[in-house]
């Protein structure tokens, strides 16, 4: 969302950047009451991050989770295409479906005033984290007292035995 290196017209993915086609995302019909899609697991495939995540929980705005990026359907696309991530469906509207209005579609990716505020804040402290503790050296064990010295009694004990 912040990173200037990403360039919003290749529709990274959003779960591991890589430029669209590369990862392809697949939706379907879930069987649950209320959640009306989900990840389609048997058919997504190219991203190296993929994994089972809940669709409906994902693509809602939340304090303990503020991003809202998740895979949509494209109305004007064929049913069988793969979907589209929702940051950057004004990319795919803008190359795939030059005619369509943005003006439309911009509920989609229009984030509002809380979900960016927080997005912007994980941007500004990402790796900032907590030095790791010094690792304390090891205590000093006199030879006298080393586990050493039991295996070499217990050697001599086997032997007169």
């Amino acid at each position: 969302l912040y990173d200037p290196t990403v360039l919003r017209s290749t529709q990274p993915c959003g779960l591991c950047c890589r430029p669209w086609p590369m990862c392809q995302f697949f939706l379907k019909k879930s069987r649950s009451a209320g959640r009306p899609l989900t990840l389609d697991m048997d058919h997504s495939r190219g991203c190296p991050n993929l994994v089972h995540f809940s669709y409906s929980t994902a693509e809602i705005s939340k304090d303990s989770s503020p991003c809202s990026n998740a895979p949509i359907k494209c109305s004007h696309c064929n049913p069988k295409d793969p979907a589209v991530w929702r940051y950057f469906f004004k990319e795919h509207l803008i190359e795939h479906h030059p005619g369509v209005s943005l003006m439309q579609y911009s509920h989609i990716w229009q984030l509002s005033a809380e979900e960016e505020a927080a997005m912007r804040k994980i941007w500004d402290t990402r790796g900032k984290r907590k030095k790791p503790r010094k690792v304390k050296s090891s205590l000093i064990i006199s030879e006298a007292h080393s586990s050493r010295r039991v295996l070499a009694y217990a050697d001599l004990f086997v032997s007169y035995c």
